[in-house]
């Protein structure tokens, strides 16, 4: 006998045998027994399907030409493993069908940091000087240091250029372009006091505030360097206000890695990559939140999850025991979390011995 949820499934499967009949009859006899199976099938893997996402299923088969009986080890596979963020993102983005145009293509490279698109162009020179300017300082503005002198190398003053890109990074706070600069003597300007203050000469009263700023990243970024070689100054633009709170760098890092598919904005993509390992304590934590929780209809889904979570930035509350209590009951505890420093806090979750817990990583040094 059918449990309850496996005859809704097959209510469910039915009635998109129905719409399919009226829109493509031959998919509809083609699958006739096949979706009222594979809709039970995930549904007792713990991803039942809706109506619309059946027949989204079955347009996505037919434009790819992929048999659907695959979609069984799809479903059987997601129970016994931790998906991947690409793995849950593409359950749940958009698909996009535009064709990109070359100013598209160069808007997107802007905006990512991404180089190859220029490097790949058949005549480098197929630009204007003054392009390549307002390039060069665009990349300056999103804070893409390899991008921003690779592109000025085509500018008609090159020098010239990248004082206008350092005077941009520094209204835009983009405190590691301008660290690289001063660091490696770019424009034979040392002093990031006469720098800031030659930015700002405009009239801009956030002089002090902005060299404060810059001061307290370049301490930050200067302690982690001492531990962790590895990291880049980019890690840590936009957390120089977070300095005194402690930052677990391993699962910063990697959870980092994983929103950058969605944020291009160092700044945004920092601080969000910041407070999510704060709240889960590790990148297994967030997927589970992720895959759990997250919404369709979007192409950045876990971004919009993750900016609905108004969490305070604090070291006096049990984050771990939040996490489970966020993972368990969803963005219903959204509202509750903004006072976490002045409530108890959840019971924590007892993790069975082959779940992994939050990683351990060193405090802020």
């Amino acid at each position: 006998m059918y449990r309850d949820k496996d005859k809704d499934a097959i209510h469910v499967a039915l009635n998109a045998l129905a719409v399919l009949e009226d829109t493509y009859p031959e998919d509809s006899r083609k699958y006739r027994r096949l979706l009222p199976a594979l809709a039970v099938h995930f549904t007792r893997a713990g991803n039942p399907l809706t109506e619309n996402g059946i027949l989204k299923l079955v347009a996505w088969a037919r434009e790819e030409n992929v048999p659907l009986p695959t979609l069984f080890n799809a479903a059987r596979g997601q129970s016994h493993k931790e998906l991947s963020y690409k793995e849950i993102a593409a359950r749940l983005k958009q698909r996009q069908n535009l064709k990109p145009n070359l100013q598209m293509i160069i808007e997107r490279a802007l905006e990512k940091g991404d180089l190859e698109p220029f490097k790949n162009f058949r005549r480098p020179y197929m630009f204007t000087a003054a392009q390549y300017e307002s390039y060069t300082r665009s990349a300056a503005i999103h804070g893409h240091t390899d991008m921003c002198l690779y592109l000025a190398n085509y500018t008609s003053s090159p020098t010239h250029i990248l004082c206008k890109a350092l005077t941009d990074a520094v209204r835009h706070k983009q405190y590691h372009l301008v660290y690289t600069f001063l660091e490696d003597n770019v424009l034979g300007m040392g002093d990031p006091e006469g720098v800031i203050r030659s930015a700002l000469e405009d009239g801009t009263p956030a002089g002090d505030e902005i060299y404060k700023q810059f001061m307290a990243f370049r301490k930050m970024y200067s302690d982690f360097r001492k531990s962790s070689p590895h990291v880049l100054a980019g890690h840590f633009t936009g957390l120089e206000t977070m300095r005194d709170f402690p930052l677990k760098l391993r699962p910063y890092l990697e959870i980092r890695s994983i929103l950058h598919e969605e944020i291009d904005d160092i700044r945004v993509l920092n601080l969000a990559a910041f407070k999510a390992a704060m709240l889960f304590q590790s990148k297994h934590n967030l997927l589970r939140y992720f895959a759990r929780w997250g919404k369709g209809g979007s192409d950045t889904p876990l971004r919009d999850l993750l900016e609905k979570i108004d969490a305070p930035v604090s070291k006096s509350v049990n984050w771990p025991s939040w996490a489970d209590a966020l993972i368990k009951y969803g963005p219903r505890m959204n509202y509750t979390l903004h006072f976490a420093p002045k409530l108890i806090s959840p019971r924590q979750e007892q993790r069975r011995p082959d779940q992994s817990a939050p990683d351990k990583q060193e405090d802020t040094p």
